[in-house]
């Protein structure tokens, strides 16, 4: 099974989003937190379940949550590049795919 990596670009996403929600309500970003870890995991284990959003990159839909997480495949790894609202537009999330993270 292939080792998941986050981008630090994708690692702040991850902590910027979590810490938005936890300022919304007590809890929520526990739960924000717990829904991409559930993510993560059904990535893990079926990492080509999800089609292809463009150039090899693939998109999952964050459970009760309106993001997407964008990651590649590789040999031995899966890489996380990037969580993005899904109310940005298209060529919004790909410069934030292209800036690298």
């Amino acid at each position: 099974m292939r080792t998941i990596v986050f981008t630090n670009g994708a690692e702040d996403d991850l902590n910027e989003i979590g810490e938005w929600y936890g300022v919304i309500r007590k809890g929520l970003k526990e739960d924000f937190l717990l829904s991409v870890e559930v993510e993560v995991e059904i990535i893990r284990r079926a990492p080509l379940i999800y089609k292809e959003y463009c150039l090899n990159i693939r998109k999952s839909i964050i459970s009760k949550f309106p993001y997407g997480l964008y990651y590649i495949l590789e040999s031995e790894q899966i890489i996380v590049l990037a969580i993005v609202h899904q109310k940005r537009g298209k060529k919004a999330i790909k410069k934030k795919l292209k800036q690298g993270n």
